[in-house]
């Protein structure tokens, strides 16, 4: 059975980096932050909520914007850190998390992303770097983004959410 199954719909793993996107798009739009606000991400090292934080350069002080683009771990934990439970899950439900793809393949496994009360202290933390949060590959996941003009876009459709 092992050879027949589709992977593309039944393995899940942790995306890492690539979803980093999801906090920032929760941030900005419950106003946490906008993408011109400066974030000190200090030397490339944090210790955060009991986990070591690195980032691939010294980035020092710089804007979300360079956050995101540069992908630091250590400015997207800050933000994520300051950013409401709840509105962190409704952004992960609203792109799909939780949910299969209403196209009824057979096997689907759904995206996971615990719910508020199994959350712990690092659990914002760790989403935003892409752990603690499941996903298929892209190809039928709709937490895939795309960014179009002021506007995030969720690949199932699902979602449109302004942008700054």
């Amino acid at each position: 059975m092992h050879g027949k199954r589709n992977h593309v719909i039944t393995d899940r793993f942790e995306p890492g980096s690539t979803m980093k996107v999801l906090p920032a798009v929760a941030a900005v739009e419950s106003g946490v932050i906008s993408m011109q606000d400066s974030i000190e991400t200090g030397s490339g090292y944090l210790k955060h909520e009991g986990w070591d934080l690195r980032d691939t350069h010294a980035n020092g002080t710089i804007t979300y914007h360079d956050v995101i683009k540069l992908s630091s771990n250590i400015g997207t934990a800050l933000v994520s850190d300051n950013t409401d439970k709840g509105e962190l899950y409704k952004y992960a439900r609203a792109f799909g998390f939780n949910q299969k793809t209403r196209i009824e393949l057979p096997g689907e496994a759904t995206t996971v992303v615990r719910k508020i009360p199994d959350w712990n202290r690092s659990t914002r933390s760790a989403i935003s770097r892409g752990y603690a949060i499941v996903c298929l590959p892209p190809a039928p996941n709709g937490a895939c983004l795309c960014r179009v003009g002021q506007w995030w876009v969720s690949s199932s459709g699902r979602s449109s959410l302004r942008g700054t």
